[in-house]
Parts: structure tokens; sequence; C-alpha cells
């Protein structure tokens, strides 16, 4: 192995880009391990661990020395990648989940978190990593009856006097009411619930099953004109008899509606983000982009953009926006801030 990948002490120099909120108070090499999201959770003997010491343990334990150097989130990952390959100034994971990174003045972190910065000048830039899937709990006035069935929460939360979600993790579990509406795990499934229950009557009873409809499917089928192909292709994921031309028509316009309303508040939510980091002042802005909803969904990225480009926003100085699809982005994130922390942290 090359001698540079290992330090004085023989162990191998590794990042990590983890994709879940973990706790860092001590040091950017260190993460506790909190709630997960995506239908994901954590076992009882990770929960409250130290990132750092369960990857450097079990890669013991397998004969592997390693020694972790620095842990990101995915979001600054595409941040830290765009920002070092292409010059980005914000970066956005809009996949499974949706998050984002991106720099502001140090005035607008809260108190909690400025006490762990080294430099504490007050006209220094902080890059954060926004957990941007717990925002949007006011959003309740405009869910369905099928957002609520898939998540009870919504129904629980039905209140703008409501603490924040990621405040009530302890009581309630995970709620990320951005992510339920806007990403990639959802949206279809949104969509594969309609269609289930507008052909309740036509659909074989066990067909269906939950999350079983992609975004490369869905996009498929978004575009497919052949109403044999189109008849095909969905009963990959929900097997329905006897679907007339017409009813192809219906779900389309299930999907165009449920696309929409995501692409709305996908693009409100980027809207908030460019005044936020104080990006009005720009002509244009690109935005480093990682996640397969929008790169395999063209009809939702298009959308948004449209949105974003239309007269009513433009008229409040909100720059021209555009979406550069990067690859690999928590690899060269990870590797890009483990050799940042060597520097900084004296590794």
């Amino acid at each position: 192995m090359c001698s540079t990948l290992k330090n004085s002490r023989g162990n191998i120099k590794v990042g990590i880009t983890w994709s879940f909120p973990i706790i860092q108070h001590t040091a950017s090499n260190k993460g506790i391990v909190s709630d997960l999201g995506k239908g994901f959770s954590v076992c009882d003997e990770f929960k409250g661990g130290d990132l750092k010491d369960i990857f450097e343990n079990c890669f013991a334990d397998g004969g592997i020395p390693i020694e972790i150097y620095s842990i990101v989130n995915d979001s600054v990952s595409v941040f830290v990648t765009g920002s070092y390959f292409n010059n980005a100034k914000l970066g956005l994971v809009q996949g499974t989940g949706i998050n984002s990174s991106f720099l502001v003045d140090q005035s607008l972190a809260g108190k909690q978190k400025i006490k762990f910065l080294r430099n504490t000048d007050s006209d220094k830039k902080v890059l954060i990593n926004t957990e941007a899937s717990f925002l949007g709990y006011h959003l309740h006035k405009y869910v369905s009856d099928v957002d609520r069935d898939m998540n009870r929460l919504w129904k629980v939360m039905g209140s703008d006097e409501y603490p924040p979600p990621h405040m009530t993790t302890d009581t309630y579990g995970v709620f990320q009411p951005l992510e339920m509406i806007t990403s990639g795990r959802y949206i279809p499934e949104i969509i594969r619930r309609f269609v289930a229950e507008y052909f309740s009557d036509t659909a074989v009873p066990e067909a269906g099953s939950e999350y079983t409809l992609s975004a490369e499917l869905l996009a498929s089928l978004y575009r497919c004109s052949d109403p044999e192909k189109f008849r095909a292709e969905l009963g990959k994921s929900l097997p329905l008899d006897n679907l007339k031309d017409d009813d192809l028509v219906i779900l389309k316009t299930i999907t165009k509606a449920v696309i929409y309303r995501a692409s709305m508040i996908l693009a409100s939510y980027i809207i908030a983000m460019v005044r936020v980091a104080k990006f009005t002042h720009l002509e244009k802005l690109e935005i480093s982009v990682v996640g397969s909803m929008l790169q395999y969904f063209p009809e939702y990225k298009e959308t948004v953009l449209g949105i974003l480009d239309s007269k009513a926003v433009q008229s409040h100085n909100i720059p021209k926006i555009s979406f550069d699809f990067i690859k690999d982005s928590s690899i060269y994130g990870a590797s890009i801030a483990a050799y940042v922390n060597q520097e900084r942290m004296g590794l």
C-alpha cells in the first residue's frame, strides 16, 4: 500500500461520509450516532457510540488498522467536492433523502454551535450541514390522506405551534417532513399509493409492495407513450388488471400533481437557501447535486428549474440557477476533509 496512505503509527488514514445526523461536539473526526432516517433505525449497540471508535474497532477486528481523520455529512461532501472541482457555492442532496450544505455568516450560527469553533471572528464564514429533512413541519396544510397514512406524525404534528421535528425525536421518533414530500424515497411511494387507491377495484390483492416503485421506473413510465409497454413496465411494481388507455392518462395526471407539489416545495427551499447564504447579488448560481430523483427524473428537475426561473421568482433577485450533477462526492468529499484535518489538527 502507498506509504502516504498510512500515518506514522502505521494506520491507514480514513475519511468518512455519513449520510445521517450525528453529534459532533469535540472534534471533526468524531461523531456520536443519534437518530437515523430514510427508513433505517440504529441498533442499541451503536446508538450513542462514537463513529470513530465503531469504525476503528470493527476494522481492527478484521486485522486492518485504520485511523479516522474526518467524519462529514453527505451534504458537506457534496459541497466540498463541488467547491473543489467547480467552485460551486452550494451542495444539495436530493436522492433517497434531502439535505444541503453552504457557507453562512457566523452570526447566523447558534451559540451552542459557535462555542465549538476555533475561530469566532464575526466576519468569518462557517460551513453548515442544514439537516434539511427535518424542516417543513408547517407543510401539514398541504398533505393528503395518503401522506398521513404513510406517516402518522403528520396527524400528531398538525400545528404551526408544535415544536420542530428535530426537537421531538425522543418522544415521537424521526419525523422528516421536507424529505417525505420531495425526496426520491417517498415521491414514488406516494404516487404508488394514490394509484393503488384509485384503481383498488382492479388491483391484484397482493400487488403493490411498499417502496417498489423507483425513481427510474417512474420516470420511464411518465415519458412512455406506448400503452402496452406502459402496462408491462407498471406491472413490475404495481400489477393492475384491464387498464384502459384513459386510465393511463389518469396515472400520468397523478404523477404530475405529486411532482408539481414536490417541485414547488423544493424550489421554495432553494430560494430560502439562496437568501440565507446571501447569494441574491449573483447573476448565476451553480448548485452541486447528487441524488437519483432529480438526475433520473428530468421532468422533476425541469419543473423545479422552471419555477426558479419564473418571473415571479426572478423579481425577488434570485440568481439564474443551474444544477451540476457530480459523481463520487462521498469519496472525494471525505478524502479532501481528511487531508484538511490532517494539516489542521496535526494528525
